[in-house]
C-alpha cells in the first residue's frame, strides 16, 4: 500500500537496498523492488 502510496504522490517506487537474498526474496514476491549492493562492483 505504502508504494502505490508514493507512485500515486509522484514520488516513484520503493527499492529495498539490501544484500540478503532471503530477504529481497520476500520483498520481490510482495511486489517491491529490490537492489543487491553486493551485485555493484
Amino acid at each position: 500500500m505504502l508504494e502505490e502510496e508514493m507512485t500515486v504522490d509522484g514520488i516513484g517506487p520503493l527499492t529495498l537496498i539490501s544484500a540478503d537474498v532471503e530477504l529481497n526474496q520476500a520483498a520481490q514476491a510482495e511486489g517491491l523492488l529490490t537492489d543487491d549492493p553486493n551485485q555493484h562492483p
